[in-house]
């Protein structure tokens, strides 16, 4: 590596990857250390033998994903593996990078951000997802605003986030990564100009842009997930957003004391992740709510 360093002054020499798109990495075996050369400071010359020593790394997921744990996940998200082990709850927060110069200076604006430890997973150059374990401080959808700005602002770094809900471990997980990372897919092609998404106000724009079968069948997902078969849960919560989401007359209507009703409406949101109390979530979840009472009518009707 001493010998590098003098043929390229600027070369920078560390124990991880090195990536930045103005650079050329390298791994060098002997010192077990990876060498990053600016593009401007190599003839093509000077990379061909380079290439003939040492190997080019490139910035895919096999490379991005140095970990154990990134790699776990990578291959149970995007190549269908066994579902790593974790506790308690975990969402998945999806970004999409506009441009970027370095990967490193982004997932060190990442890291810094959260408080607990998380797990970065790339997809390709310049998207992936961070996932977070439910916690007491966990960070919310108002913070995400904030740190858009401060990273578009300290590091210049253009990026949209969509921030999943959270969910168990299950057979399901796969299918719920790959349900929300349509969300997100529909939400920047819709609101370009918008670059905080979550459920709520995604799914209005997912019902109203998506093809018909598919539509039924992402309907049919969040209404088994969410409801859970539980008839009581789904009556309590159409009264209460049939009633302009005012608990007095919901629980008049349900003969309930109000504070049980109370206490059942905050924890469907907890459970859900989905902020019923809001115009946008209210909408998404009152029409999940009659596929529901039509597919149970339907299927009532044809037998």
């Amino acid at each position: 590596m001493h010998n590098i360093s003098n043929i390229f002054p600027d070369a920078i020499v560390q124990e991880l990857p090195y990536y930045n798109n103005d650079f050329f990495c390298y791994y060098d075996e002997s010192s077990k250390q990876y060498f990053a050369i600016p593009k401007t400071s190599i003839t093509d010359r000077e990379k061909l033998l380079l290439d003939s020593m040492y190997p080019l790394i490139e910035t895919t997921p096999d490379y991005l994903n140095q970990s154990r744990l990134q790699k776990a996940w990578f291959d149970f998200l995007i190549k269908n593996g066994s579902i790593p082990d974790f506790n308690g709850r975990i969402r998945f927060i999806y970004f999409q990078l506009n441009e970027l110069q370095s990967h490193y200076d982004f997932m060190e604006a990442v890291h810094s951000f959260f408080s607990e430890q998380i797990i970065f997973v790339w997809i390709d150059q310049k998207s992936g997802v961070i996932i977070e374990n439910e916690t007491i401080d966990v960070v919310n959808d108002h913070d995400f605003y904030s740190f858009y700005d401060a990273i578009l602002s300290d590091f210049y770094i253009k990026v949209d986030f969509y921030i999943g809900r959270f969910f168990d471990s299950s057979p399901n997980l796969r299918n719920q990564f790959l349900r929300e990372q349509y969300y997100f897919k529909i939400s920047m092609s819709v609101y370009p100009q918008n670059h905080v998404f979550n459920f709520i106000n995604a799914f209005p724009l997912v019902m109203m842009t998506t093809e018909w079968n598919q539509l039924t069948s992402i309907l049919h997902q969040e209404y088994q997930e969410i409801f859970q078969h539980d008839s009581e849960l789904i009556n309590i919560i159409k009264t209460y957003l049939e009633n302009n989401s005012n608990t007095s007359l919901t629980a008049k209507k349900l003969y309930m004391h109000r504070n049980s009703l109370q206490y059942k409406i905050d924890k469907f949101i907890e459970q859900t992740s989905i902020d019923i109390k809001s115009f946008h979530g209210a909408i998404s979840i009152y029409f999940i709510c009659l596929y529901g009472e039509v597919s149970t009518y339907v299927n009532n009707d044809t037998r």
